[in-house]
This record gives structure tokens, sequence and C-alpha cells, in this order.
């Protein structure tokens, strides 16, 4: 792909580059690639956090919930038994 620039952006892009700030053409397609897979991640991370909501949803539908301090009493016994096994591997 070729992107045309004004005289003034070219400019301002070869500055950059001779001032060391920003990396050679090659390395910058690089760091896009890595940008495209860090973008793609973040979406699958969104797809699942929505399918977590639909089923936390669905669940409180079908009133599978907890409310209040039994939900919160819950969570941190859950906490104390994860810290609990990362004690007991030495972590």
């Amino acid at each position: 792909m070729n992107i045309s620039l004004t005289k003034e952006l070219e400019a301002l892009v070869s500055r950059k580059l001779e001032s060391g700030r920003y990396l050679p053409p090659s390395e910058v397609r690089a760091g896009l690639r890595m940008l495209e897979h860090e973008e793609e991640l973040l979406e699958l991370q969104r797809t699942e956090l929505r399918k977590a909501i639909a089923k936390g949803v669905a669940q409180l539908d079908r009133g599978e919930g907890a409310l209040g301090k039994a939900a919160f009493d819950k969570a941190r016994a859950n906490l104390r038994a994860r810290r609990g096994d990362a004690v007991g591997r030495g972590l």
C-alpha cells in the first residue's frame, strides 16, 4: 500500500526518523503487525466477556443468582480458597 503525503508531512516524517525517535519503515511494519495482533486479542476478550455477561444474565433470569451479602461472602470464600492454594504451592 502506498500513501501520499503532503510535502510538509513528508518532511515531518523524515525529521522524526532522523531524530531516532521512530523506527525505520521495516520495523514500523512489524510494530503495526503486533498492534493488529493485539487488537485481535482484545476483540476475542470482548467477545468472551459478552458471552460471560449473557450467561450471567440468563442465570439471573432463571433465579440462579445470589443477592447482596451472600454474593460477597461467596466471592470472599473463593478468594480465600485461591490464596490458600497459592500459598500451598509456594507462590
